[in-house]
């Protein structure tokens, strides 16, 4: 029905598994057993046989189609398929390892331009800068790692999937300024589930050390400012508004709402004003037209998840992202 079923529903289909169950039993079970069978042991061994394959290729079938999504229209099949519509690369340059060498995106045989580091909702952009880039000969270095911000000296929780966090902040840094050709590093995280309202402001501070490192060895530094975050699988959340006959388009998040759930990140990337030459994007001035965030814009999906944009929503932000190959930045005047 592609919905939670109502409880009458749920009632009713019980209770038909159960006469099912009984008749099954009586009708097909007990024919088919013992010495009085209708078929010979080895035939009814073949013809279950036959019935096994014959469900497991219906279930195959399914799984390959992601479960007939043929039966449903085309808008809610874009809506479904959004869930991968991410970086075929991910799995590659989202490194799990400290030293990982990064990966290049753009003209594959030049020197990169610009450098990315961060976490996760750094990796989203890598796709949209290679394409940038690729037009200009150019190419970016995509050095990233899952739940790692962009800093100097603080990693947080160790976790056991991955290498250190605070070793792949020095190597990355390392790298970043050993490359001659990078003119400027953008970074990016989500920083709302860091420990940003730190009292002792130890992330504020770690994140401040290597803006230093990058300002010193003369790159420039792009800040990118939280995306909205809507807290739900966007995917599912419009799929489930289709199937209840309610216009995708409505679902959406007020400004005021964004502004309200990011004023603590806001406030520490506001508060890193120590170098003035700073670049700072904010993705929401692309994302949130007029009084809302958009999830779902001229039948795309944004989001490939809850929170991280897909490479259609990353895509969007390329008006802000280009003049970093320029040069000069693009700063919004009005957050």
């Amino acid at each position: 029905m592609g919905r939670e079923p109502l409880l009458g529903e749920s009632l009713a289909m019980i209770a038909a598994s159960l006469i099912a169950a009984v008749l099954s039993w009586r009708f097909v079970e007990r024919p088919f057993r013992g010495r009085s069978g209708l078929l010979p042991r080895p035939a009814l061994f073949a013809a279950a046989a036959l019935a096994a394959l014959v469900l497991t290729g219906i279930g195959l079938h399914g799984k390959q189609t992601g479960g007939w999504l043929g039966r449903y229209p085309p808008e809610l099949v874009d809506i479904f398929a959004a869930g991968q519509d991410r970086d075929p690369r991910q799995g590659e340059c989202e490194s799990v390892r400290a030293d990982t060498p990064g990966c290049i995106y753009g003209e594959a045989d030049a020197p990169p331009v610009v450098a990315l580091l961060g976490d996760s909702h750094a990796a989203v952009y890598a796709m949209v800068l290679g394409e940038l880039a690729q037009g200009r000969g150019e190419s970016v270095l995509s050095l990233t790692m899952p739940i790692c911000p962009p800093a100097l000296g603080w990693e947080g929780e160790h976790l056991s999937w991955r290498e250190d966090c605070g070793r792949f902040q020095r190597l990355a840094l390392d790298r970043i300024i050993a490359t001659p050709s990078i003119q400027t590093e953008v970074l990016a995280a989500w920083y709302r589930i860091y420990p940003f309202d730190d009292p002792n402001g130890e992330l504020a501070v770690a994140i401040e050390k290597a803006i230093e490192r990058l300002v010193s060895a003369g790159k420039r530094v792009a800040l990118v400012y939280p995306v909205p975050q809507p807290d739900a699988d966007v995917p599912t959340t419009l799929a489930e508004a289709v199937l209840d006959g309610r216009d995708p388009n409505l679902i959406r998040q007020p400004l005021e709402q964004f502004h309200a759930d990011q004023s603590g990140v806001f406030a520490m990337l506001d508060g890193l004003d120590r170098h003035p030459s700073l670049i700072r994007i904010y993705p929401h001035q692309v994302l949130c037209p007029g009084s809302d965030c958009l999830f779902y814009r001229d039948g795309r999906v944004l989001y490939y998840d809850d929170n991280h944009l897909s490479v259609t929503g990353a895509a969007l932000l390329r008006p802000l992202l280009a003049p970093l190959f320029d040069g000069a930045a693009q700063q919004g005047e009005e957050r």
